[in-house]
């Protein structure tokens, strides 16, 4: 049985990668998603990518009317930005590559867990992917129990900042507080809806490529087969482009 108490048959499984720097939040988040509790030592690496062998990292979870399976890992950014030296990070790196949906995080009280993120994260989890095929990802900012009330002078994020950037490049934004189980919950039905929307794409992206082949199989088919390859240069470039107004913007909140 999962930890969300159901059993029965298996129903669709959904990857899912959670990227942060170190400190973040990035297992007591899951822990809280999945087991209602803090601290919990679950086993994100198990004999294959999002532990396929073990139960203790599975949850159910239904969307929109239908059930699905979600497998999580949580993958420390900051060493292999640092290229640490003996850091072999080929599992992460299939992970991202074969993951249906990926969370970005940071923590809304350290402006550099943002920048890092949304400038070295998002490039790297698209060199990641074989084919540059589409895939399900949100934006979500940690620890906003911690900026509320009297503290609110140590957000160093703002909000409006994190939505920016995740409207320049396609996705949503979300902050969570760690301990509202129920907010974490909603964020991931959001996450599940973005992998299904990015699904039914490329498989429209498929079928036009078939179609361009059908009709001009010497001219088209190389030229489909780098559209989706050309239309991450250009999201990126539009990332790079933009990255020193959000930068600005950033240092001066902060």
């Amino acid at each position: 049985m999962s930890p969300s108490g159901f059993s029965g048959p298996l129903v669709p499984a959904i990857n899912i990668v959670v990227l942060g720097e170190s400190g973040v939040g990035k297992s007591s988040i899951v822990d809280k998603f999945l087991f209602n509790a803090q601290w919990v030592r679950y086993d994100a690496v198990g004999t294959s990518p999002f532990g396929t062998e073990s139960t203790s990292d599975r949850f159910n979870v239904e969307v929109d009317g239908q059930r699905y399976f979600l497998l999580f890992n949580d993958i420390n950014a900051t060493p292999i930005r640092l290229q640490q030296p003996g850091l072999v990070h080929s599992f992460q790196d299939k992970s991202l590559n074969v993951a249906d949906g990926v969370l970005l995080l940071y923590d809304i009280g350290d402006i550099q867990t943002f920048d890092h993120i949304i400038q070295w994260g998002w490039e790297y989890v698209c060199a990641c992917r074989t084919g540059h095929s589409k895939f399900g990802c949100i934006l979500v900012g940690n620890k906003l129990d911690l900026v509320q009330g009297e503290n609110k002078e140590k957000r160093q994020v703002p909000q409006s900042l994190a939505e920016e950037w995740a409207s320049m490049v396609g996705v949503k934004s979300f902050e969570v507080d760690r301990f509202d189980r129920e907010k974490l919950q909603d964020v991931m039905r959001d996450l599940v809806r973005s992998v299904k929307w990015a699904e039914r794409r490329n498989k429209e992206d498929l079928e036009m490529m078939r179609d361009e082949e059908d009709t001009k199989p010497m001219t088209v088919s190389e030229e489909s087969k780098q559209g989706g390859h050309r239309r991450n240069l250009s999201l990126l470039q539009k990332v790079r482009k933009a990255w020193p107004r959000l930068q600005s913007k950033s240092r001066t909140a902060s």
